[in-house]
């Protein structure tokens, strides 16, 4: 059965060469740092129409969700390489090329990529193809990410290094690494045990020796207490050889009762007379004369009482 004669003639645009998926507008010259891409015109069959004349194709911009971008934005954006200000054409074998610069980085556009959309406009398609009724549907390049340089520590996906590495990064995660990694973190853990336990042992001798300190410094506290309690001894004695002076010159009849006790009796039963004595031996060697002499009067008086 034959086809109706004003029944369309469909075509398509196909990309047969894509344009890097990373763009570095920075780096090198404008005229030679640029982007190829290459389409071609087919039928439903796949194969080349015949045309009467060159193709006109017209060129545009686009977001990568496809969304088109104002005509004076692509101004600053978009830069096609046309020969002589031609505009792009396919000739007779079916196939156009073209070489275009992207001005403008990703970044600044909300990190959107961006793709080159080819459109054929209907009176050109009338002009330029055979059949009649001919329509042609428009083609988008891949999404394009557009950046100024490449960082010094960063190495380009498609650089043979970095696939390289990707490979050889791949390979050690599928490979039997699994358990030497373990090994590697079980040794970490046992290091720093080690490293927890010499710390705890350094800690625990400076409490030690606090303690140390502490004691000795509880045993001089001591010391300290008992010479002032034999001070006070003193000053006692004292005070009771002061009393028995001035009851002779003053002709009282008798001394208090505590006055009258003799000084062994008082504190000859003090617990701690012997240590005050054996610490004090040299230094208040002069002043327990004084007071063993004052105990000696007073027991004196005592008796003549």
């Amino acid at each position: 059965m034959k086809a109706p004669a004003d029944a369309a003639y469909e075509c398509r645009l196909k990309v047969l060469t894509q344009p890097n998926e990373t763009f570095y507008k920075d780096m090198g010259g404008k005229k030679t740092n640029v982007l190829s891409t290459t389409i071609q015109l087919l039928d439903k069959k796949g194969h080349v129409p015949k045309l009467l004349k060159p193709l006109v194709i017209q060129t545009s911009l686009v977001y990568e969700s496809g969304r088109k971008i104002q005509v004076e934005d692509q101004k600053n954006i978009f830069n096609p390489i046309l020969w002589n200000g031609q505009p792009l054409t396919i000739g007779k074998n079916g196939t156009a090329c073209l070489d275009f610069r992207l001005e403008k980085v990703s970044r600044r556009l909300d990190g959107q990529r961006l793709k080159v959309r080819f459109d054929v406009l209907a009176e050109d398609v009338e002009e330029s193809v055979v059949k009649p009724n001919t329509t042609v549907k428009h083609v988008c390049t891949g999404p394009i990410m557009v950046m100024s340089k490449i960082k010094p520590n960063r190495k380009r996906k498609d650089s043979p290094s970095a696939q390289s590495c990707s490979s050889k990064r791949r390979s050690v995660e599928r490979g039997p690494s699994l358990l030497s990694s373990n090994n590697e973190r079980v040794a970490k853990l046992e290091k720093m045990i080690r490293q927890m336990q010499g710390q705890l042992e350094q800690v625990y001798k400076v409490v030690q020796d606090s303690n140390l300190k502490i004691l000795e410094l509880k045993r001089h506290t001591e010391g300290a207490v008992n010479i002032e309690r034999f001070a006070s001894v003193i000053r006692g004695a004292s005070h009771c050889s002061n009393i028995e002076s001035k009851n002779d010159s003053v002709g009282l009849p008798e001394l208090t009762q505590s006055s009258s006790v003799p000084f062994v009796t008082r504190w000859g039963s003090d617990p701690y007379m012997p240590q005050v004595l054996m610490a004090c031996d040299n230094r208040l060697q002069s002043p327990l004369t004084g007071a063993l002499a004052s105990s000696t009067k007073v027991q004196s008086m005592g008796a003549d009482v």
